[in-house]
């Protein structure tokens, strides 16, 4: 066996297979493994990673529909779901978020899935304060490879389309968000039209008289919120929740924890039917090694 294995790996013909699988593959803007590609269409049904095999059955079940639904979940405890949903809506979900991030604005936009799960809780940070404590780029999308970067636009426009809302990538990216996270602490109703104008109406939110006009025209008093962002006491929240995060092993948003279970936090608006099924009572297992608990060995989507 071990005489047939050396032939075969001394093959030229695989030897010259392998090479061309692999330009092939390159030159479809394959980046990583495992990937999945669906009757040959790099451009449109090209999938990276395992958790995104519910995208695949979705697509393959309903065809070009399924780029108008979300994805099929196969909860952790089977279809029949947890033994006992003795906690469901009773739970705290926190959401920490900065309006920085595309894809903390799909978290938000699908935030309502989680209310018949327990109490929702969105804990504004300063995701370039994390990134930059943790040694990760302050524009991570920015520093990938052209063939990554764009297949996680193609990502991002799947999964807004998916769930039937709209982007408009920001010019102003990557975005400081200093003022209007402190806004937000000040009237925790500002979310929507920050997030919106932010991802929706390419407003560069972080300029205060941009600002100011958004929050005016959308009901508010733009001046009088901006004046109360100079509040010690809501510049000391924003610092000593980031703080907070990091503590905790927070390394990227959207994160999600349930009822204070830093331990099984979730990462990911992706993984949020994962939310739901911790709220009915699953415990994923808890990895006990440096990588699981020392934030610096992790990365970020954006």
């Amino acid at each position: 066996m071990q005489i047939a294995n050396r032939d075969i790996i001394g093959n030229e013909e695989v030897k010259t297979k392998l090479r061309e699988e692999t330009d092939k593959a390159v030159k479809n803007g394959i980046f990583g493994v495992p990937t999945f590609v669906i009757n040959n269409s790099f451009d449109k049904d090209f999938y990276f990673g395992m958790d995104r095999l519910p995208y695949i059955e979705t697509r393959l079940r309903l065809g070009l529909r399924s780029l108008l639904r979300p994805p099929i979940h196969r909860i952790a405890f089977g279809d029949k779901g947890p033994s006992t949903g003795a906690n469901k809506g009773k739970n705290k979900i926190e959401v920490f978020f900065d309006f920085a991030s595309p894809w903390t604005f799909l978290a938000y936009l699908r935030g309502h899935e989680l209310r018949g799960f327990g109490e929702v809780e969105w804990k504004p940070v300063l995701l370039g304060a994390i990134f930059k404590s943790i040694g990760t780029p302050n524009a991570p999308i920015l520093a990938l490879t052209d063939a990554k970067r764009n297949y996680m636009s193609k990502e991002m426009a799947r999964w807004f389309s998916c769930n039937g809302s709209a982007i408009k990538f920001s010019s102003h990216f990557p975005l400081r968000t200093i003022l209007p996270l402190r806004v937000y602490l000040a009237d925790n109703r500002t979310i929507d039209c920050i997030f919106r104008g932010a991802w929706q109406y390419d407003l560069n939110i972080s300029n205060a008289e941009v600002l100011s006009k958004l929050l005016d025209e959308n009901g508010f008093d733009g001046k009088a919120l901006i004046a109360k962002t100079e509040d010690p006491k809501i510049k000391q929240a924003l610092q000593d929740n980031t703080a907070f995060a990091l503590d905790k092993g927070i390394f990227g948003l959207p994160m999600y924890a349930v009822n204070g279970d830093y331990d099984r936090i979730v990462w990911g608006q992706d993984r949020i039917d994962f939310v739901k099924d911790i709220c009915k009572g699953w415990k994923p297992p808890v990895l006990t090694t440096q990588f699981a608990h020392d934030p610096k060995t992790r990365s970020s989507k954006l």
